[in-house]
Parts: structure tokens; sequence; C-alpha cells
């Protein structure tokens, strides 16, 4: 059999990995690497992980898939100084151990993935746009109308509305599942001229308009350059979503003063990630999509809630229900 899976982050790979026993799996991404939001900015000799932050790990079966990362130390554990911080004050302060690991790529967040993707057929900066039946297979499109050949079995892995946008017609996808709003993010990045160390290498912020401060370089394998991540809450970003960047920009290191003030006179480089789908809360629904008829399936983290994991588990769950009718 061939299988078409669109997009190629972690539910992607997950779900491929599953397949590859059944046929010729071919992966679709329209970015020029893999990852999804598990993703890494590069700027001259540093980086930053503008995406997730880290994972933790709570089923069996997960944690089975990683266990090859973690041998080869394509995923580590962060050991960070964690806090929270509200109205100027630090609590809940605790370091990260191997009682409840948070991993991390290493060198970058999505190192690992990089190695779950070897055995399979993928075609990056292709941008799928539509899928069209022919007979009894699937003929997929990018956005120059260029064809990809003849499927059994199309899967998406993007988020809600663009999942919803290419496959609705052809299933009963709006049927089955509810709306599902996805929230944006907005990511500051900076690199600092030099960096006092703050006591604390991750940060979880209540009352501002950012919601997480990380010392990037705080993470195994990212070299000698000082370097945050800053996450805008998800409401913020969601109001100014179509705010200029530089405005953007602005904003947040007016904020991050706030909290850390001084901090902004010693950057040497920013930028800023817009994402327009970046989380979704808890979901009550079902965890996948499959429609036999078709033969168009999807999953996703966005079918249970806003966790790296999340996605492992929709695309397990899409396997399981998919796997008697092969």
């Amino acid at each position: 059999m061939n299988f078409a899976i669109i997009g190629a982050g972690l539910s992607s790979l997950s779900l491929a990995s599953f397949l590859k026993d059944y046929g010729q799996v071919t992966i679709f991404e329209k970015s020029r690497g893999l990852g999804g939001r598990i993703a890494t900015r590069y700027h001259k000799d540093f980086n930053f992980d503008h995406g997730a932050q880290f994972f933790t790990v709570k089923s069996a079966t997960f944690k089975q898939f990683l266990e090859p990362s973690i041998r080869n130390e394509s995923l580590k554990i962060w050991p960070a100084r964690f806090i929270e911080i509200k109205n100027g004050q630090y609590s809940n302060q605790k370091v990260w151990n191997k009682d409840f690991p948070h991993y991390v790529g290493v060198p970058n967040m999505n190192s690992f993935l990089k190695n779950k993707s070897n055995h399979h057929d993928i075609k990056l900066e292709t941008n799928i746009k539509k899928i069209k039946k022919v007979a009894d297979k699937w003929n997929v499109f990018d956005q120059d109308n260029n064809e990809y050949g003849f499927f059994d079995w199309v899967f998406v892995t993007a988020p809600y509305q663009q999942t919803k946008n290419l496959i609705e017609e052809h299933t009963t996808f709006s049927e089955q599942v509810s709306f599902i709003k996805m929230k944006g993010c907005f990511t500051l990045m900076i690199e600092m001229d030099h960096f006092n160390d703050l006591g604390w290498d991750a940060a979880l912020v209540r009352d501002k308009n950012i919601s997480w401060i990380s010392v990037n370089s705080s993470k195994p394998g990212r070299g000698s350059a000082k370097t945050m991540v800053i996450h805008s809450t998800n409401d913020w970003a969601d109001t100014n979503m179509n705010l200029e960047k530089k405005a953007a920009l602005r904003f947040l290191l007016n904020e991050l003063d706030t909290i850390l003030p001084g901090i902004c006179n010693n950057i040497r480089f920013a930028d800023i990630h817009r994402w327009r789908y970046a989380n979704v809360d808890k979901q009550n629904g079902q965890n996948s999509y499959l429609d036999p008829n078709s033969k168009i399936g999807a999953c996703g983290d966005w079918f249970i809630k806003g966790r790296v994991e999340s996605g492992f588990s929709s695309a397990e769950h899409l396997f399981n229900n998919l796997k008697t009718l092969l």
C-alpha cells in the first residue's frame, strides 16, 4: 500500500513509524524542516527553540518510541531550575530531575525527529493544497498544481483549520469533529551581549502578557551563546495576531523589561516569530479521525491537548483504529 501523510511534525512521524511495515510512506511538509512546532530558529552560530520548550512522558508506548533517541542522546534531560513569577515574586522553585524528566532534543529541539525520518520519503517545501480521488486512489497536488502520484490512504496532521480545509469536502470530518479553536503565540528570541545568572533557567509567568521565559542556552548541547526564549500569552497573541511584527517585538521587549528590569540593555540580537496555531485547550472528543470509506484520516495534538505527547497519542489512536483495515 501507498500512504501519503501531510505534515512532518511528531504526529506525522509517529504515524509513519506505525505504518512502515504496511507499505510505502511519503510525507509532505510545506516548511524547510521537520518538527512542526517542535522547532529551532538559527542565527549565525546560535539558535533558539522557538516552539515547544520541552516535553514530559507519561505513557509507556511514548517512552518506547523515544528510547532509541534517548540512547543515542538526541534526547536529553533538561535539569532546569524552574520558578513561577507573579507580582514580581518567585515561588514554586524546583529543579527538574530524573524523577520526572523534562526532555529536549539535542543539539536542536527537533534533532530526535530527524532520526525518526531516515526510513521515509519526505518531500520538504511541498505545500499540499488539494487532494483528488481518481478511481479508488488519491492524488495530491501542491500549491503550483504539481501532482505527486497515487495513494491508497491520505492522512493529514496539520492544525485543525488547515486539516478541515483540505479534507472536509471528501469526508464526514465536519460532522464528526467539532470546531476546535487553536490559540496563537508570539515567540521573542534574544541573544545577550553579556549575561548575569538569574538564579533560574525556566519561568512560568502568571500576571503579564508574557507566559514563559527560558534561558535557552541552559539546555544541553546549546553552545556558549547566551540566549533566551520568551512566549507571549495565548490571549495577547490572539488579540494581536495581525500586529506588525516590529510592533509586537517592541511590545514584548517592553513587557520583558517589566519582569526583568534592565535586561533589554544587554540585548545584542532580537527576533520574533508569529505562531497562528500554537496551543489548544484540553478536548473531550475523539482522539483522531478516520473515514474508512474515503480512506482519509487525521491526527494531531489538537484532538487531545496542547502537549507534545498528545501528538503521539493521537497518531497511536488513529493507527489502532486503522490497522484492522490494512
